[in-house]
């Protein structure tokens, strides 16, 4: 199964009884994030996920919550828009 984000991202995901996740390989191609960039952010609280053994998944609804401009993300970055 395929999803597509609003900015054309489009990826495979994982879907175990209705939960869907993302690894940070998958998301690091995707995404053109490096994977120790997306570890910092997870260890920063950034981008919210799960780590099994050694390896961390991502559910959708925290990627779209890390991709969403929202005021959360404003608070957590201390970043505001240009158009501010």
């Amino acid at each position: 199964m395929k999803q597509s984000y609003e900015h054309g991202v489009s990826m495979r995901n994982n879907d175990i009884q209705g939960t869907v996740f993302y690894t940070l390989p998958e998301l690091s191609e995707r995404l053109g994030i490096g994977i120790l960039t997306l570890r910092k952010y997870v260890r920063g609280g950034r981008l919210k996920a799960k780590r099994i053994g050694k390896s961390y998944y991502v559910l959708d609804s925290s990627l779209r919550e890390f991709l969403s401009p929202d005021e959360r993300a404003t608070e957590r970055t201390g970043l505001t828009s240009a158009c501010e």
